[in-house]
């Protein structure tokens, strides 16, 4: 993503190359002209869905451009992640239930940030929840002998526990897995992965949940 000065100039440049003022533009999208000088100035993080695509139409630039995103990204953060799967529902409104999710080979924490890294491919998914899910490859052999490492799981972002679920977790904030949650009598939480060959691990502090597995999917089925 870009910085909010890129930001900042192109959206002015653009706004001064096609010879529109402020109340013009602020006019055509339906917002005060503060409004527009400060997603000029960089402030662009609260647009809506509606005003981006408006912006967008009148600036004649794609709503990722609005955005500053760069689609060719090897890696991105959580947060940016979001703004992807946002645009692409905006830039298909005659689908508006299908979803493109970046499948992403892993997830990282950097800087106490979720970050996704090695990007694989677009996927659609038909499902209005999928504006919150990562779409990853299953690592390692936690669901061996049905899926593989090369299948794929959904995950929907959330950083708290449920009982008898799965859900994507980096154990102490490294190593990425997918386990089965249960909750002991003494408030133990024991981690378990559908391959009866993987030992338990218990849940400790330096745990990070990157969030609950909605589905799994062979990977053939996106080819």
């Amino acid at each position: 993503m870009m910085g909010e000065s890129n930001i900042n100039s192109k959206l002015k440049k653009r706004r001064k190359e096609l010879g529109l003022t402020m109340k013009e533009v602020s006019a055509a999208v339906g917002v005060s002209e503060g409004t527009v000088s400060r997603w000029e100035s960089g402030n662009i993080a609260n647009m809506g869905r509606d005003k981006i695509y408006a912006l967008s139409k009148v600036l004649k630039m794609t709503p990722a451009e609005i955005m500053g995103i760069d689609d060719d990204s090897s890696t991105q953060t959580s947060s940016q992640f979001h703004y992807k799967q946002f645009l692409e529902e905006i830039q298909n409104p005659n689908n508006s239930w299908i979803y493109r999710v970046p499948l992403y080979k892993s997830v990282k924490i950097e800087n106490g940030e979720i970050v996704l890294y090695n990007f694989i491919k677009w996927i659609s998914i038909d499902d209005e929840r999928a504006k919150n899910f990562i779409a990853l490859l299953i690592p390692g052999k936690e669901f061996e002998p049905k899926y593989s490492d090369k299948d794929i799981a959904l995950i929907n972002q959330q950083s708290t526990l449920e009982d008898n679920k799965y859900f994507y977790i980096l154990i102490n904030g490294k190593s990425p897995t997918i386990r089965k949650v249960t909750t002991k009598e003494n408030n133990t939480i024991v981690l378990q992965a559908d391959n009866p060959q993987i030992g338990i691990e218990l849940a400790n502090k330096n745990d990070i949940v990157v969030g609950k597995l909605i589905a799994i999917h062979k990977i053939e089925k996106f080819d």
